[in-house]
């Protein structure tokens, strides 16, 4: 049975409370898991090797996959029990607001050539350039992205890991009468109007017309101490 458009509202651009829903009757589907979006330009500090050298020697893929497990304030990249590496402090802070429920889960990918230059890595701080995939029940997606929003967290269209999940960003812009997979991304940059699904971190600029902006900023997850 068709959900009905009322139950796809998303919440205004940097609105602070989750928009209003029809509840129906229909059992399961606020307990679908869906996949929120992806916390991209971040990094993980590498604290043990091991764990990441065995997965890198176990899968031939181009990217690894991690869960991602809160142990007290911090957040950490674990492989089979083997708790490997932790994101940084501010970036903790804002996912302990938002993952509050323990229905909330995060995935976080990192491509097969950036694992094995950290663990080249001699000498130096080690960090692995990860995105975060969140995978919510659908009646927390506008609750967590409320609190994400306030902690200056944007979720971007993902490239790992949707599998056969719905995709639904609380951070995105819906018109009715579009069809679902028509998104309109609300942009984290004063000035620009859609932000391309295929923007990469590494990018230097966004557009021509776009003063260079710094990321770190942009995100507002990486100039804090570890």
């Amino acid at each position: 049975m068709p959900i009905s458009q009322n139950l796809m509202g998303q919440n205004l651009p940097f609105q602070t409370e989750p928009s209003s829903r029809t509840i129906i009757s229909e059992t399961g589907i606020f307990d679908e898991e869906i996949c929120l979006g992806a916390i991209i330009g971040v990094t993980a500090r590498l604290d043990r090797d091991n764990a990441l050298i065995q997965h890198l020697a176990d899968h031939s893929t181009p990217s690894l996959c991690f869960s991602v497990l809160k142990e007290g304030n911090f957040f950490l990249l674990v492989h089979e029990e083997d708790k490997f590496a932790r994101l940084n402090k501010q970036l903790c802070t804002g996912l302990s607001k938002a993952t509050s429920n323990q229905q909330i889960r995060l995935q976080a990918y990192i491509t097969r050539e950036d694992a094995m230059l950290a663990v080249q890595k001699r000498y130096g701080e080690r960090l692995l350039p990860i995105e975060i995939n969140i995978y919510a029940p659908l009646h927390f997606s506008d609750d967590v992205g409320a609190k994400l929003s306030k902690s200056h967290i944007f979720l971007q269209p993902l490239r790992y890991g949707l599998g056969e999940r719905r995709y639904m960003n609380p951070h995105v812009l819906r018109f009715e009468g579009r069809p679902n997979d028509e998104l309109f991304h609300y942009s984290t940059i004063p000035g620009s109007e859609e932000i391309d699904p295929n923007y990469s971190s590494s990018d230097e600029s966004l557009s021509d017309d776009v003063d260079e902006i710094d990321m770190d900023d942009m995100f507002g997850v990486q100039l804090e101490a570890w």
